[in-house]
């Protein structure tokens, strides 16, 4: 089973990391990688079954439509929802281990495909050498 963390993974890789000093390339770049994993991991529609987004969907109180079906927070076994209710349900934890699979499956096969590798392989390249021409700069 994977941990609740590793459900939000599509959304913590879509956000990237917290540019500091990045260059304005290297931050598109990010960004456009950010976006093309998140294009490809809703393709295949929500995370969640209907009847599984009807769960959470009650669970949380959100109105039909409200929630995507994508991004769900979780801590231990309780539910956090975006509208400010935290839930403690046996049934909730059960949907969402019903779905963990079928999750992480789809976003290992996201991962795994060439353009996505080899944007991450171009990003970090960028990343090392910057940080070598930093060094560098630095005499070290």
């Amino acid at each position: 089973m994977i941990s609740s963390r590793s459900i939000l993974l599509s959304a913590a890789i879509a956000a990237g990391l917290a540019a500091t000093t990045l260059p304005a390339s290297a931050e598109a770049s990010e960004r456009e990688l950010g976006a093309l994993i998140q294009q490809s991991l809703r393709a295949g529609g929500p995370f969640f079954t209907a009847g599984e987004q009807a769960v959470i969907n009650r669970a949380c109180g959100y109105a039909q439509g409200e929630w995507d079906g994508f991004e769900l927070s979780m801590h231990g076994d309780i539910l956090h929802c975006t509208n400010g209710r935290d839930v403690d349900d046996p049934q909730v934890r059960r949907v969402v281990r019903q779905a963990a699979p079928r999750i992480s499956r789809r976003v290992s096969a996201v991962m795994a495909r060439a353009d996505i590798r080899d944007a991450i392989g171009r990003i970090s390249e960028e990343a090392t050498d910057r940080a070598m021409r930093e060094l560098a700069r630095h005499g070290y």
